[in-house]
């Protein structure tokens, strides 16, 4: 007889099983590494500790200096910007320091700047600078390999800033404007219509839940009138302020879902760890110098020993036998 999920008499196997998946959850926890750097303008040094703050080592020392660095979907390749003074440029370099390049072999404007990986690790989204054209920012795409770029949002005559991608890897949020700015997004195709999103808020980063029902943003609302950290709904709006700290630094979900981690503090830099149900901190540093830049979940290597299977694999046969 074929079975679906849920359909076991025997109470023992759904213990065990619940048992089992639940001592996965906990071991992948345990191999969560949160990495931040020195606070400073420009830092070559990379550190990582576990998810509780414990055992801080230092894993990266890069030949150049590193402006918001950002880790690669697949956990291998750190993208970040050389400094202005180095002339502002994308730069990739392996997370074990070596294979450092540039990603663009063909510019399209002299200084570009502020990179993010799509959620597939497919392409990036940048912002392009030029001093002499008006206006001077404006948002592009390249391809992972830092080819094929081109612009997004060319209908818009005003600067566009701060991408962000949405969720499905298909989908560019970002800034429009200055003093009267507007948050838009737009389809990523160099011909597609840019929309707007929301009226009220300037977002420098937004960030999906897990389950896609939340954001975290770092925005300025215009009753706020300064940077803060705000909890908001699958579409970044009613949104709540999360915290009474100003100018937060980089903040992300955690694969549970249930915290976020995040750069605050008052007049001083270090990285925080917030339950969003209860908003409780933990706080993972405490020298004030510090600044949260990316976590990395190091994969379980899930093998079958013997004629033993592991629960992920009942569980996919049981899949497997429902859809027959």
């Amino acid at each position: 007889m074929k079975c679906k999920i849920g359909t076991y008499r025997n109470p023992l196997f759904i213990g065990w099983l619940c048992l089992s998946v639940f001592a996965v959850s906990q071991t992948a926890h345990a191999k969560l590494k949160i990495y931040y750097m020195p606070t400073g303008n420009w830092e070559r040094n990379l550190w990582r500790m576990d998810a509780d703050g414990n055992n801080k080592e230092l894993v990266l020392e890069s030949p150049v200096p590193m402006s918001s660095p950002r880790l690669s979907p697949d956990g291998k390749q750190i993208l970040f910007t050389l400094p202005p003074f180095l002339k502002a440029e994308l730069m990739v370099i392996n997370l074990d320091g070596t294979g450092l390049r540039k990603l663009l072999a063909n510019p399209p404007r002299p200084m570009n700047m502020s990179g993010e990986w799509s959620p597939d690790g497919k392409w990036i989204v940048y912002e392009a600078f030029d001093p002499d054209l008006r206006p001077s920012i404006q948002v592009y795409v390249a391809d992972a390999q830092g080819l094929n770029s081109f612009q997004i949002a060319t209908d818009l005559e005003a600067g566009t800033y701060g991408p962000f991608w949405f969720p499905d890897s298909k989908r560019i949020g970002f800034t429009v404007g200055e003093l009267d700015a507007k948050l838009h997004w737009v389809d990523a195709d160099p011909n597609a219509k840019a929309k707007e999103m929301n009226h009220r808020l300037i977002a420098h980063s937004m960030y999906w839940s897990p389950n896609r029902k939340q954001t975290i943003v770092i925005a300025v609302i215009d009753e706020e009138g300064t940077t803060g950290l705000f909890l908001g709904d699958a579409l970044g709006r009613r949104l709540d302020r999360f915290n009474d700290e100003e100018n937060p630094g980089r903040a992300q979900w955690l694969p549970n879902g249930k915290h976020i981690v995040y750069t605050g503090g008052h007049d001083r830099a270090d990285v925080l760890v917030v339950n969003v149900k209860t908003k409780e901190v933990e706080r993972l540093t405490d020298d004030g110098q510090s600044r949260f830049v990316f976590w990395h979940d190091s994969a379980l290597a899930v093998k079958t020993a013997g004629k033993l299977s592991t629960s992920w694999g009942a569980i996919k046969r049981q899949v497997i036998d429902a859809k027959k």
